[in-house]
């Protein structure tokens, strides 16, 4: 049967009902039709007949009664044209019934064609399978001004045409629904497919943020119709303008691409995979050494003889020990030396930082854009917009600690002060190549994961994925082994949110200089520091100047490589830290301070905190103010931090450092790093796979970033057995070994590492 007699087959009722309702308005009185006159759509001169002239009002209404049927007959013959079946009526609502209209043979193979015809058969016929078919695919959806592009249907809805879904109903209850509505499938393989489609509409929300105006269309389609048919289809029924929602908020729509959500059959051949497997497969044999020799260790009549490392395996094994590893991770024990405020400080910013990503890796997921933004300029969520400032934080506490620990080997200084520039060049390597050792593991293990898994989303995530990391990571991975990939295209970076670790590194080398320059020279590095931080902070604000720094989202992002990852903007709350570690260094034993200033200094500091974190409520201001805010906002959480951190040390606490320094947070600093490098990917992983977009809800939302810490916290215990303590123990034990003389090794208590 041809498709012409499917579909004329559904017009014989409506056009008897026309009938009707035009010998219907023959018979209606003349009030009514008087009254009438006056409505939206049948308006006429109102003319006033009395008893004198009844004739001519008789005429008149006559007149009249014949102009307002013919507009009756207009009216209904054009909704007939448009309506004149209900499956007529679905072209205008469901995209997937407007492109079986539009199928024609000659464009299609065969069978696609042949499964298409069924389908338009089945939804006349209102067959169970095909209204199946029909109510899975996407239509448009409310929320469309806010940003809602996410017309996605229903997967599992596709699947249950493909094969019945599996629901136990008994018998004892009457049911309206149909009783072939669960077990009722295609008499042919369906699949579904997500068509995204880029559209040009005045009404919608636009952020500049990200992908904005991207449809994404899924249908529930026969699997024998490929890809490109698909798109092809998708793209003429869009050109026709028939969709009802591309009428009324006026846009066109351009075709990108149509994905079937499978896997590709090389991924697991990927070089990317291959590399995970053997370095994982090394990691876990190493690991089931170290156990064996614990157990033969345990098992000796001298385990402390046995216990001695006697060579470089030995060594190995000892820091690959997961018994060992895991009492180090688990201990909360702190030394006299410690300042445990750092670890109160570190452990929230991580959490802050966390709330932050939960928000900006699901971004791709939400249907509701517009709420997400509005939400981030209120004043009970700013703490959570603007947590990337605690940036900040961690850039202070490394240069503190790269700096105290520094000047509190007097072994190292010196020896610096003895050596020859060759003998530094060489101590400045060793130290290097130490800190290299410590952060790299993890970092790249971390690396190999993110290509792998943005390239799996890339493949079956429903989602655009508007980062593209799997191909930056496959383009320039050296720029993250070099640690300079924030030197480069935001748009360029593998593992975005490891910009920060270029930065620190790059700091560490910089501020590393200039202490062997004091260890050598005390004035001239001193004269060095001052120097150099003035420089940045002229270099910072004439940066943001320039570039017309603005606190709004899409200019944060425009900026982002030139204000946001640039360690010419960012290294001033380094440099504050490493000014921390010096005073600190100088005074500590004859620090002293009144209670009153005390208090107040504390007062300031955590008012400073909770105002860099509200710092945005107004947000549409002058470019030289928001300069000069950026200017005074980072020297001011730097300052503050640095404040809690001498004190601390000193011995003076308040409310807020006796918080900080809980021994709770022991155990979560030790983790900050692989939480840091791990969220990201637990985020995007949870929202890519999800069946639907979801909606920005503070309810909501709090309970995922809940669920989403614990699993974090979770996943950063295993990697940091596996890929940061036993190469940090390693390169302890490599580097002491190297260095008889020379102390590398961070001093008792306090541990040399940031984000």
């Amino acid at each position: 049967m041809c498709l012409s007699e499917l579909k004329n087959r559904h017009t014989m009722p409506l056009k008897l009902l026309l009938i009707i309702l035009v010998l219907y308005s023959k018979l209606i009185s003349c009030d009514i039709l008087i009254n009438s006159t006056r409505t939206e759509n049948f308006t006429s001169p109102l003319v006033q007949c009395n008893s004198e002239n009844s004739s001519d009002c008789n005429k008149i209404m006559r007149d009249r009664h014949v102009v307002i049927v013919k507009q009756i007959d207009n009216y209904l013959s054009e909704a007939s044209s448009k309506y004149s079946t209900y499956n007529d009526r679905l072209k205008y609502s469901s995209i997937l019934y407007g492109i079986v209209l539009l199928a024609q043979e000659n464009e299609l193979n065969q069978k696609c064609y042949n499964e298409i015809m069924q389908i338009y058969d089945g939804i006349g016929r209102k067959e169970t399978w095909a209204i199946k078919t029909l109510d899975s695919s996407g239509r448009f959806e409310s929320g469309f001004l806010l940003g809602n592009n996410h017309w996605l249907g229903s997967q599992r809805g596709c699947d249950s045409v493909k094969s019945p879904l599996y629901v136990t109903l008994s018998n004892r209850f009457e049911r309206l629904m149909k009783s072939d509505l669960i077990r009722s499938t295609a008499p042919f393989e369906m699949d579904y497919r997500i068509v995204y489609a880029k559209h040009y509409s005045p009404w919608q929300i636009e952020i500049k943020f990200q992908t904005e105006n991207l449809l994404h269309i899924g249908l529930c389609m026969p699997k024998s119709c490929t890809n490109d048919e698909i798109h092809n289809l998708t793209q003429e029924y869009l050109n026709s303008r028939t969709l009802d929602a591309q009428n009324l908020f006026e846009f066109e729509s351009d075709v990108l691409l149509v994905k079937d959500l499978k896997l590709r059959e090389d991924f697991f051949s990927k070089t990317s995979v291959i590399i995970l497997c053997v370095v994982l497969s090394i990691i876990l044999i190493v690991v089931l050494c170290a156990y064996i020799r614990d157990e033969r260790i345990n098992e000796s009549t001298d385990p402390i003889e046995a216990a001695q490392c006697h060579n470089f395996w030995d060594k190995l094994l000892k820091s690959f020990s997961i018994q060992s590893n895991w009492r180090s991770l688990m201990d909360d024990t702190t030394t006299p030396n410690s300042i445990n405020v750092i670890n109160g400080i570190k452990s929230i910013s991580c959490f802050l930082i966390l709330c932050f990503h939960v928000f900006w890796f699901s971004f791709y997921a939400v249907k509701n854009s517009g709420v997400l933004f509005h939400f981030s300029e209120q004043v009970r969520f700013q703490w959570i917009s603007n947590a990337a400032l605690m940036v900040d934080s961690f850039f202070c506490i490394s240069g503190f600690l790269v700096t105290y620990n520094f000047l509190r080997s007097e072994k190292q200084m010196t020896e610096i002060k003895s050596n020859s520039l060759m003998q530094n060049l060489k101590l400045f390597g060793r130290l290097l190549l130490h800190r290299f050792i410590r952060l790299s593991p993890l970092y790249l293990m971390v690396g190999l994961l993110t290509e792998i898994f943005t390239s799996y989303l890339v493949d079956v995530s429903k989602f655009w994925v508007h980062e593209r990391t799997d191909l930056n990571c496959q383009r320039f991975w050296w720029r993250n082994i070099l640690y300079i990939h924030n030197l480069f295209d935001h748009d360029e970076l593998c593992m975005n949110w490891t910009w920060s670790m270029a930065c620190e590194m790059q700091f560490f080398v910089f501020f590393t200089i200039i202490l062997f320059i004091y260890a050598k020279r005390e004035s001239l590095g001193k004269i060095s520091f001052t120097l150099f931080t003035i420089l940045m902070f002229f270099v910072g604000w004439t940066r943001h100047l320039k570039y017309k720094f603005l606190p709004s989202f899409d200019v944060l992002l425009f900026t982002g490589t030139e204000l946001y990852i640039s360690p010419w903007t960012r290294i001033i709350p380094y440099a504050v830290g490493v000014g921390c570690g010096w005073y600190l260094h100088q005074n500590r034993k004859t620090f002293s301070i009144s209670d009153i200033s005390r208090n107040f200094m504390f007062f300031l500091s955590t008012f400073s905190l909770l105002l860099a974190l509200h710092a945005t409520i107004q947000r549409d201001i002058e470019v030289s103010t928001a300069s000069v805010c950026m200017l005074i906002g980072r020297p001011l959480i730097a300052l503050a931090v640095s404040w809690f951190i001498i004190t601390n040390a000193c011995g003076y606490n308040c409310i807020v450092s006796k918080i900080f320094s809980a021994k709770f947070f022991v155990r979560i600093n030790k983790l900050t790093y692989a939480i840091y490098l791990l969220n990201p990917l637990v985020i995007s992983m949870i929202f890519g796979n999800i069946q639907n977009g979801t909606f920005v809800d503070p309810v909501l939302h709090l309970v995922l970033i809940i669920g989403i810490t614990l699993l974090t916290y979770v996943l950063a215990i295993v990697f940091s057995l596996l890929f940061e303590i036993p190469f940090y123990k390693l390169s302890n034990e490599i580097l002491r070994g190297a260095t008889t003389n020379t102390s590398i090794a961070s001093p008792k208590g306090l541990k040399d590492k940031s984000l």
